[in-house]
């Protein structure tokens, strides 16, 4: 446990001295101001539809961000020593997992309390703040799984691909657009943002009655908030939509264990040649 604790560290420190969290950090701020703004005051009864979307671009934009931990230490020359360290490849590799895992989730709680502070000071347009509550458990089921998977994914693929970050890039953009531009096409078992549309939201329902996108009555405004507090995310968690959760969750341990071996295999393959090397000399 200790030395899963020092990789992460270190990595995290890495990651810490680098100028790119600023920007990131600041592209999350904006897209959760984007949100607010433009979609869950303005249209909440779309309000599913809406937290998905965004869900899904912001975990996708967060995973071009992480995957190149292994390679960045081929590239420093470092991969040698690491490979000669009384460190396990299990850890070593979870180490560097768990690090890419806590930075995205830094980043996604980031845009969680953007949105939730931002719901409460923003003027509305066509509706009055949503509360926390929608935003949180939304976050839950929509953010933390697609982030889960996306940092096993880019650093199984960016391994197995001896760090081809176009090749590792195309993977992501496939598996979370692919779905969006097939429409129906794909089940929503395999969609990572889980499903866009319910007919059982009430909220849903009742903004299809009078046009979601028009500005309503403040009872009807009221009522449609009302609505969202009580059935968002709830009415959205079928059976379903509980399984593809399941099956990226999976997906991920899975990823993690392919990396592993991966690297087993190029560290074994590492201390074969330095030995034939010290018999050659």
């Amino acid at each position: 446990m200790k030395d899963l604790w020092t990789v992460t560290r270190i990595e995290l420190l890495l990651f810490r001295r680098g100028r790119v969290s600023w920007v990131i950090a600041l592209a999350v701020v904006v897209w959760a101001f984007f949100l607010v703004v433009a979609f869950m005051r303005g249209n909440a009864p779309a309000a599913w539809v809406n937290l998905s979307m965004c869900s899904l671009l912001l975990t996708l934009i967060l995973a071009f961000t992480t995957g190149n931990q292994i390679h960045r230490d081929r590239e420093r020359r470092l991969a040698g020593v690491i490979f000669s360290m009384p460190v396990s490849t299990a850890i070593y590799v979870c180490g560097k997992y768990l690090a890419a895992l806590f930075i995205l989730l830094g980043f996604a709680a980031l845009y969680l309390l953007t949105t939730v502070v931002l719901d409460l000071l923003v003027p509305g347009a066509n509706y009055p703040p949503l509360g926390p509550w929608p935003y949180m458990l939304s976050w839950c089921w929509l953010v933390v799984t697609p982030l889960v998977f996306a940092a096993a994914l880019t650093l199984c693929s960016m391994t197995l691909t001896q760090g081809q970050r176009v090749v590792s890039n195309i993977i992501v953009l496939a598996i979370w657009l692919v779905p969006l531009l097939f429409g129906g096409g794909i089940p929503d078992m395999l969609n990572i943002a889980g499903n866009f549309l319910n007919s059982t939201d009430p909220a849903q329902k009742l903004g299809f009655t009078f046009n979601g996108a028009s500005a309503p009555s403040a009872a009807l405004a009221q009522q449609v908030i009302h609505l969202i507090q009580t059935a968002v995310p709830e009415a959205h968690l079928t059976a379903t939509f509980l399984l593809n959760r399941l099956l990226f969750l999976s997906l991920a341990v899975l990823l993690v264990i392919v990396t592993i071996q991966s690297l087993q295999w190029q560290r074994q393959g590492h201390i074969a040649r330095r030995r034939k090397n010290r018999q050659v000399e």
